[in-house]
This record gives structure tokens, sequence and C-alpha cells, in this order.
């Protein structure tokens, strides 16, 4: 603290923004800059927009391309709208030097930009997919911090990881099946037969295994074929996606600087020698568990009151495909999905409950409809870029990507300098 006290008072505020940000003066570093934010944004969020048609490759139609590339291109125009407000903001508070400070350089000029977004012109599918990005990365990095004995226990320990994993299948998938959940989640869940509230579900006449005696019991499932075909064609279509995004993974991987690959041969050798099926494994375990054990459940269990039960037990143990994948980044997926669902139950229950004049609020209104993320965005952004800037080891690899894949790596940038700052000050004081 000591150190950086001294760095703001004594060495960073006698600096101009091109000694400490940028190489230019403000606004032809902005100008130089405008073209880099749009294709490290278009790089960025080509995979995380368009790699999902190749999961809808048999089902794609002019509108499901036609609605894609709408949503890339929103992503990327509000990705640089964000990343061109930030810099404005920073080299403004520079330029001001009361104004300048530990908390000044990074985390308020990130935190108004963050509360601006909602001024912006964006899309609001695309609000919600920075508000959620941003929350879960945060729970990384809170995670990374190990402050408390909750924090160390996730990030140090893949039981505990994996046990908080099972119970967020488990939520998710009952969410997806009662359809108050579209967000996607690495399983997709059977059919609800019929409303809990029918009895004609004890009637059921769906069979389980048919066999040459047709002599097996009725069940709960509501699968076309049998639980059979059912579970052996989810392995078939989830090993090939996950094939798919391994091979993917392999192919964008970086190849390591200190080691020479002059020809293409040699440097495919050095990628395939990195080939993991790890996605695969996980993909295929979660689907593999989930339908076999739910299809056993409704045999072994064909009445109505069992009916919510086998599928909690179906979807909590299918959570345990975490071991072949357990990273920090996808419990967090998980987390935020799980309080994303929580914080709609809130609103929908106490909502209603409002007094009128209450509810007719404009700020009311507004967090009524604002996911947890959205509203949560702010604050998180800003601590998470902070941080990135500070203690860059306490944040993930995921959140990392976001910053530098948003801002063409000006946070990396900034960090480097600051770095490189302190460790000049340290060298001077001892």
């Amino acid at each position: 603290m000591v150190v950086l006290s001294k760095l703001y008072s004594e060495s960073l505020q006698k600096m101009c923004c091109n000694e400490i940000i940028h190489s230019r003066g403000c606004t032809d570093n902005l100008i130089h800059q405008i073209p880099k934010y749009i294709q490290s944004n278009m790089k960025y969020f080509a995979v995380l927009t368009l790699l999902p048609l190749l999961l809808k490759i048999n089902k794609l139609n002019r509108k499901i391309v036609k609605d894609t590339l709408t949503y890339y291109a929103n992503t990327v125009f509000s990705g640089f709208q964000l990343a061109v407000f930030i810099n404005i903001l920073i080299c403004a508070f520079r330029r001001r030097p009361e104004l300048f400070g530990r908390y000044n350089i990074m985390f308020l000029p990130v935190f108004i930009s963050g509360l601006a977004i909602h001024f912006f012109w964006v899309a609001p599918r695309v609000k919600q997919l920075f508000g959620a990005s941003i929350l879960q990365v945060t729970i990384d990095s809170v995670c990374l911090r190990r402050e408390n004995v909750i924090t160390r226990a996730i990030a140090n320990s893949k039981g505990v990881r994996t046990l908080i994993f099972m119970f967020c299948s488990a939520i998710i998938l009952h969410a997806k099946q009662k359809k108050l959940c579209k967000t996607f989640w690495i399983v997709t869940p059977n059919e609800q037969p019929i409303k809990e509230s029918s009895p004609e579900i004890e009637n059921s006449n769906i069979q389980i295994f048919e066999n040459e005696n047709n002599n097996i019991p009725n069940s709960l499932c509501n699968h076309k074929t049998s639980c059979r075909a059912h579970v052996l064609t989810g392995l078939r279509n989830y090993l090939t996606i996950g094939l798919s995004l391994d091979t993917i993974k392999m192919v964008m991987s970086r190849i390591p600087k200190d080691v020479p690959y002059n020809t293409f041969i040699s440097k495919l050798w050095a990628k395939l020698k990195n080939y993991q099926f790890n996605t695969t494994a996980l993909l295929a375990a979660s689907v593999g568990i989930y339908r076999l054990v739910n299809c056993h459940l409704n045999h072994l269990y064909p009445l109505k009151k069992y009916l919510t039960i086998n599928h909690l037990v179906a979807s909590f143990l299918c959570g345990s495909a975490y071991v072949f994948l357990p990273k920090l980044s996808l419990l967090s997926y998980g987390l935020v999905i799980c309080i994303e669902l929580f914080w709609e139950q809130f609103k929908r229950k106490n909502y209603k409950e409002l007094p009128k004049n209450i509810a007719e609020n404009n700020i009311v209104k507004f967090v009524n409809k604002s996911t947890l993320g959205l509203l949560l965005f702010p604050p998180a952004v800003a601590y998470l870029v902070h941080t990135y800037v500070y203690r860059k080891h306490f944040v993930s690899a995921l959140g990392e990507e976001i910053i530098n894949g948003l801002t063409h790596g000006y946070g990396k940038q900034i960090s480097f300098n600051i770095s490189r700052a302190e460790q000049l000050m340290e060298a001077a004081l001892k």
C-alpha cells in the first residue's frame, strides 16, 4: 500500500497519458485505436456468437442465419461503444490531476462506462450477454482471491466444485423442463410427459427398453423411441458435438513460442499432441448419465408423485460429469444461471405484491425488467478491470480474454506499464 501511495503521489501523477496508457496524444490514440477495437471485437465475438450455428447445422434456414448475423453485428457494435467510451474517460480523468488516483485510473472510468451501457444503442439480448459474462468472470476472480474458507474450498478442491456443480445441474435442468429457463446448458432435459396435476399419468402406456416379449412395465418417459434408442441417440449426438468442439479448440490453440515449428506438418503435430477430449467426455457423460438414470427411475417408480424426484435425481447425478472438465469458469457459469433463476423467482413473487404507486415507479420497473447480471454490470466490470490492471493473477483466463478482446489488449498494456512503474518505485525505496 505504501508503494502504491508513493507511486501515484510521486511518480504517475507527474506522467502524461502517453507515458502510462498509450504512446500517442489522446486524440491521435483514439483515432488509431478505433479500427483495432472493431477488429478485436469482430474476432472475439465471432467464436461466441457464430459457433452455435455448428450445433444447428441440420436445422439451418435463412431466418436462423439472419438472426445470428444480426446478433453478431449487435455484439460487435456494443463492445466497440464500450471500449471507446472507456478510452475517452480514462484520458479525461488523467487530464485532471486532482481526480487522478489508484481507483480513478481504471475503476471509475469503467464503472461510468458500465452505467452508460444502459443508454447506449445496445440490444436487450446483448445486454444480457454482457451482464452474464461479466458476472461469471467476477465470480471466478472472487474465488481466485481465496480470501475466506468458502472461496478457498471452491478454488482448491475439485470435489467441492463438483458437488456444487451437481446442485446447479439439478436446479437448471429442472427449471428448463418447467420452461422457466431458456439459457443454454450442456444437456437438454427430457420433455415433461404430462402435467403433474393430471391423473392420466398413472395410465401412461409408453414403454421403456422394449423387447421381443413386450412385457416391460409402463413408465413416465415421453420420448418417441425406446429408452435404449433415446440414450444411444443422445450419446451419438453429444459425442459428435464434443469432438467438433475439441477439434476447434485444438486448431485455435497457440503453439509455444520457445519451440521452433517451421513447417505446416510440424505445427499440426504440435497441436495434435495437445488434443484433449475433455469437452467430449463432459458432454457424453452428462447426457448418458442423465437419460439413463431418468429412464431407469421412471421405469422403477412410474407414479405421478415420483415424477419430479426422478428428474431431480437424474439432473443431480449428471452434474458429476464435471470431473472431466473441472474448470472454475464452468462452475461460475452454472452459478450465474442459478442466481438469475432465483432472481427471476424473487421478482415474480414480490413485484405483484407491491403497491400500485410503487410498482409504477420508473426505477422499480427498470429493476423488474433487468437481469441481476445487468444490474451488477457496472460495479462488476469495474472491479474486474481494476483487479486485472493491478493484480492480474486474480483474474481468470476467460476474464483476461474478455477484457483484451473488447479493448484490443488495452487493459494488458496499462497493466504492464503500471506494473513496471511499481517495480521501479519499489527498487527506488530499497
